[in-house]
């Protein structure tokens, strides 16, 4: 029957896509593929060329450091230009002058990055230095704050002139050495030296810095982009002629594909209506609406299924405080609350991962959860456990706030293993009860095993 239906759906298929392939190879459609090739080429090198100029505006602003970035987005470009040839020899004449210019303008662009990185590790470097040298007249300066002030003032101009991007000018220097000089002149010997040795960085940072400023702005004139805007515009309209040639064809090619088009839609949506209804029972019939966890009838379903097979432990949580911030905080806070908890949960299950333990876990209703734990190697079972429901009262011991007040929550945890408690799920679920109300009676957020308890 499948089989049968197979081949029906490719006959249906190969019938209706037929004149669409038809029509394509008999309009003009086909003769603009190369056409639109070298367009996506284009497309590809203006948004390098975008990122390129986003990565250096970041990196020379000091927000991050991007050379991994820029240096990746140069491969990009490298690999792009390198399809060129190609495109080239199957386009006209026209186009191939333009074509090549934008190999020569990516090597000036590429040998530009190259100069902005260099420069910017150096300008960096002594920016961080003349940050020390600030920081150290501040310590041996033992005159009046004038020092002190100048000296950031000249480290604040330095920040403001990367950030913002505009040159120190030479006379800005000079004036900027006078007074500096003029203030320190009564100061210590050391602080002199220091501020001297600062003088010197500053100018030598202050050249470096016009240097990067120019070597952006020749970044930021997008010629590598222009061009390529200048070649698209010219494909568009060579593109375009050559659609007017096949117009009548097209129209029908697009009525036909819209028709095609909106009978898909119509199956497709059709079907993932259906599949979605189907998943939305499925997920309401097995998952707790609030916390997304599977429920009771899973779990016990689940139980049922390897309690008579293999041994496990059953971990029964029990939220301490959670009555009180139901209460006094509302309902809406509580959901919050029990969704968090669930999420701990999950955590808790995620940071314990062994090849001893599967462990997944429920929602049994109210603020009731339940742990299940498969498969244990009996060698390392007390040990896997104790530390599981030590995860899971660590995690889920947390403060909320108020206005008002402060509410603290916790859980308390029991745990029955089996076969040892039994091989009934009624007794397994009384004997982890009976374990988790043994930790409420020793003081809440703890653990104890049903065998703990004295009988």
């Amino acid at each position: 029957m499948t089989l049968k239906r197979f081949i029906k759906n490719s006959l249906v298929v190969t019938c209706l896509v037929f004149p669409l392939i038809w029509l394509y190879m008999d309009s003009e459609l086909g003769m603009s593929r190369r056409a639109h090739e070298v367009d996506m080429l284009l497309l590809n090198v203006i948004q390098v060329d975008t990122e390129l100029t986003e990565h250096v505006l970041r990196t020379r602003s000091q927000l991050t450091l991007h050379y991994d970035d820029i240096s990746s987005s140069q491969k990009r470009l490298h690999n792009l230009l390198s399809k060129f040839p190609m495109s080239i020899i199957n386009n006209s004449t026209a186009l191939k002058e333009q074509l090549s210019a934008i190999a020569e303008l990516s090597l000036k662009t590429q040998n530009s990055l190259d100069k902005f990185k260099s420069i910017n590790s150096q300008v960096s470097q002594r920016q961080r230095y003349i940050k020390y040298l600030a920081e150290e007249i501040e310590k041996t300066s033992s005159s009046t704050t004038s020092v002190i002030n100048e000296v950031n003032q000249v480290v604040t101009e330095v920040f403001n002139a990367r950030i913002f991007g505009y040159q120190i000018s030479e006379s800005d220097v000079n004036n900027y050495n006078e007074r500096l000089l003029n203030v320190a002149k009564d100061d210590n010997q050391e602080t002199q030296l220091l501020v001297e040795k600062f003088l010197i960085h500053f100018q030598e940072l202050s050249l470096l810095a016009n240097k990067e400023t120019i070597i952006v702005s020749n970044i930021l004139e997008h010629k590598l982009r222009n061009q390529s805007l200048k070649i698209r515009k010219e494909l568009l309209a060579s593109h375009y002629k050559e659609l007017l040639n096949s117009k009548d064809i097209q129209r029908y090619l697009i009525v036909y594909a819209g028709f095609l088009l909106i009978l898909i839609l119509f199956f497709v949506l059709n079907r993932r209506h259906l599949k979605r209804y189907a998943s939305k029972h499925k997920q309401h019939s097995e998952r707790d609406e609030l916390t997304q966890l599977y429920n009771r009838r899973v779990f016990l379903k689940k139980l049922e299924s390897i309690i008579h097979r293999q041994s496990g432990a059953l971990l029964f949580i029990d939220l301490d405080g959670f009555k009180r911030i139901n209460d006094q905080l509302g309902h809406n806070v509580g959901d919050e609350t029990l969704q968090m908890v669930a999420s701990k949960l999950k955590n808790v299950i995620e940071l314990n991962e062994s090849s001893h333990i599967f462990a997944e876990v429920f929602r049994l209703g109210g603020d009731e959860f339940v742990v299940l734990i498969e498969n244990i190697d009996r060698t390392y079972s007390t040990d896997c456990l104790k530390d599981f429901a030590s995860s899971a009262v660590k995690e889920c011991a947390f403060n909320l706030t108020s206005p008002n007040d402060e509410y603290f929550l916790s859980v308390s945890v029991g745990i029955a293993q089996f076969p040892e408690c039994g091989k009934d799920i009624a007794e397994l679920l009384n004997c982890a009860d009976k374990a988790m109300y043994e930790s409420k009676q020793r003081g809440r957020s703890c653990y104890t095993f049903y065998h703990e308890i004295n009988q």
